[in-house]
């Protein structure tokens, strides 16, 4: 059985682009949680400079993730956000035991 991972995602978007996005991850984000493998999706935002966020996912496995990546939710995420960042940095992360 695969180990439960965690992802760190740091968001930057471009000026002009801050609610197009925000927007786009508050009707993502219920649809993420409720996905299969999905334990815990966060969402932060710097309140001093709206155009930086930071995701904290934690999935059941790769592949329950991987399947996230297809879905159709995060399919037209993309579709509507792109061009729209000046950073998307994806770390994956390991638990401490």
């Amino acid at each position: 059985m695969e180990e439960q991972f965690a992802l760190v995602i740091n968001i930057t978007t471009k000026c002009g682009h801050e609610t197009s996005v925000k927007e786009a991850l508050e009707r993502a984000m219920p649809l993420i949680r409720d996905e299969v493998g999905c334990i815990q999706f966060e969402l932060l935002y710097d309140p001093e400079n709206e155009t930086k966020y930071i995701i904290y996912e934690v999935w059941q496995s790769k592949e329950t993730w991987h399947a996230h990546l297809s879905s159709n939710h995060m399919m037209q995420f993309s579709l509507s956000t792109s061009n729209a960042f000046t950073q998307f940095h994806v770390s994956e992360m390991k638990f401490v035991h």
